[in-house]
Protein backbone atom coordinates (compact mmCIF):
# COMPACT_ATOMS: atom_id res chain seq x y z
CA UNK A 1 0.00 0.00 0.00
CA UNK A 2 3.15 2.64 0.50
CA UNK A 3 4.18 1.58 -2.99
CA UNK A 4 0.59 2.63 -4.25
CA UNK A 5 0.22 5.63 -2.28
CA UNK A 6 4.24 6.49 -2.87
CA UNK A 7 3.37 6.36 -6.87
CA UNK A 8 -0.13 8.19 -6.84
CA UNK A 9 1.87 11.23 -5.29
CA UNK A 10 4.40 10.82 -7.69
CA UNK A 11 2.55 11.08 -10.54
CA UNK A 12 0.50 13.98 -9.66
CA UNK A 13 3.57 15.49 -8.62
CA UNK A 14 5.04 14.90 -12.13
CA UNK A 15 1.88 15.89 -13.89
CA UNK A 16 1.68 19.25 -11.76
CA UNK A 17 4.98 19.97 -12.02
CA UNK A 18 5.03 19.59 -15.91
CA UNK A 19 1.94 21.74 -16.64
CA UNK A 20 1.74 24.49 -18.19
CA UNK A 21 0.78 26.72 -14.72
CA UNK A 22 3.05 28.94 -13.27
CA UNK A 23 5.54 27.54 -10.46
CA UNK A 24 3.28 29.24 -7.77
CA UNK A 25 0.03 27.69 -9.38
CA UNK A 26 1.90 24.10 -9.73
CA UNK A 27 2.67 24.12 -6.55
CA UNK A 28 -0.54 25.40 -4.86
CA UNK A 29 -2.47 22.58 -6.66
CA UNK A 30 -0.24 19.57 -5.65
CA UNK A 31 -0.55 20.86 -2.17
CA UNK A 32 -3.63 20.73 -2.52
CA UNK A 33 -3.80 17.01 -4.13
CA UNK A 34 -1.54 15.77 -1.29
CA UNK A 35 -3.61 17.05 1.42
CA UNK A 36 -6.97 15.40 -0.62
CA UNK A 37 -4.94 12.00 -0.99
CA UNK A 38 -3.92 12.20 2.86
CA UNK A 39 -7.46 12.82 4.13
CA UNK A 40 -8.44 10.09 2.27
CA UNK A 41 -5.77 8.09 3.64
CA UNK A 42 -6.39 9.10 6.75
CA UNK A 43 -9.76 8.38 6.74
CA UNK A 44 -9.37 4.71 5.10
CA UNK A 45 -6.82 4.09 8.26
CA UNK A 46 -8.65 4.88 10.83
CA UNK A 47 -11.78 2.72 9.41
CA UNK A 48 -9.72 -0.26 8.97
CA UNK A 49 -8.10 0.71 12.78
CA UNK A 50 -12.16 0.65 14.03
CA UNK A 51 -12.65 -2.51 12.03
CA UNK A 52 -9.78 -4.37 13.49
CA UNK A 53 -10.35 -3.15 17.21
CA UNK A 54 -13.93 -4.62 16.99
CA UNK A 55 -12.57 -7.98 15.01
CA UNK A 56 -10.38 -7.83 18.67
CA UNK A 57 -12.95 -7.32 20.54
CA UNK A 58 -15.44 -10.19 19.27
CA UNK A 59 -12.46 -12.54 19.16
CA UNK A 60 -11.95 -12.19 22.62
CA UNK A 61 -15.57 -12.54 23.83
CA UNK A 62 -15.87 -15.33 22.28
CA UNK A 63 -12.43 -16.99 23.96
CA UNK A 64 -13.76 -15.95 27.18
CA UNK A 65 -17.06 -17.61 25.91
CA UNK A 66 -15.24 -20.87 25.02
CA UNK A 67 -13.03 -20.86 28.52
CA UNK A 68 -16.31 -20.09 30.64
CA UNK A 69 -17.84 -22.81 28.77
CA UNK A 70 -15.14 -25.96 29.12
CA UNK A 71 -14.53 -24.58 32.65
CA UNK A 72 -18.21 -25.16 33.31
CA UNK A 73 -17.92 -28.69 31.44
CA UNK A 74 -14.70 -29.92 33.55
CA UNK A 75 -16.60 -28.94 36.75
CA UNK A 76 -19.70 -31.06 35.82
CA UNK A 77 -17.19 -33.79 35.16
CA UNK A 78 -15.20 -33.40 38.31
CA UNK A 79 -18.61 -33.66 40.40
CA UNK A 80 -19.78 -36.78 38.56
Amino acid sequence: MKIFLTGIIAGLAIGYLTAPRSGKESRSQLSRAIDEQTKGVKSQWNKAMAQEKETVENLKSQANNLANKDVGQIEQAVKT
